[in-house]
C-alpha cells in the first residue's frame, strides 16, 4: 500500500470524479471522451480502480489501457490538455507530496500511451531530445 499523506481510495474518488467532469466540460477533450463513453458513472468507477491499483497498488483494476485507448481519435495535443487538467485539479484537491506522485505516475502513463499509439510526445517531456519528425508512428 501507500504511505503518501492524503492519498486514499476516498480521495481518489473524488479526484477522479472531479477530474472527469472537467474533461466532460472542456472544448478539447469532451468531444473526445464523449464519443466513447456511454456510462460515465462506470467510467469513473473503473478509473478509481485504475488509479487505486496505480497509486495505491491495490490490484483493483483489471483491464488494458492501451488497448482501450488504441482507437481513440487523439492526438498529442489531447495528452498535454489531459495532463494540464489533471495537473489543476490534482493541485487543488490533495496535499503536495500526493499531488507530486499523482503528477509524476500521470506523466508517465500518458507518455506510454502517446508511444503506444505512435503520437509524438514533445522532447523535453521525456527528457531526451527526439530528432525528425513523427506521423503517427511513421518517421519521415
Amino acid at each position: 500500500m501507500n504511505d503518501i499523506p492524503g492519498l486514499d481510495r476516498p480521495a481518489l474518488t473524488i479526484l477522479v470524479d472531479r477530474f472527469y467532469d472537467r474533461v466532460r466540460e472542456d472544448a478539447e477533450l469532451g468531444p473526445v471522451f464523449e464519443s466513447r463513453v456511454r456510462d460515465w458513472s462506470e467510467h469513473k468507477r473503473r478509473l478509481v480502480d485504475f488509479w487505486c491499483s496505480t497509486a495505491l497498488r491495490a490490484g483493483d483494476y483489471r483491464g488494458n489501457p492501451m488497448a482501450l485507448h488504441r482507437d481513440l481519435p487523439a492526438t498529442s495535443s489531447h495528452f498535454t490538455r489531459w495532463l494540464t487538467l489533471w495537473r489543476d485539479t490534482v493541485e487543488s484537491l490533495l496535499p503536495a507530496s500526493a499531488a507530486a506522485h499523482m503528477i509524476e505516475l500521470a506523466e508517465r502513463i500518458g507518455h506510454g500511451l502517446m508511444l503506444g499509439m505512435g503520437l509524438r510526445p514533445r522532447g523535453r517531456d521525456l527528457g531526451v531530445p527526439l530528432a525528425g519528425c513523427w506521423e503517427r508512428g511513421r518517421p519521415h
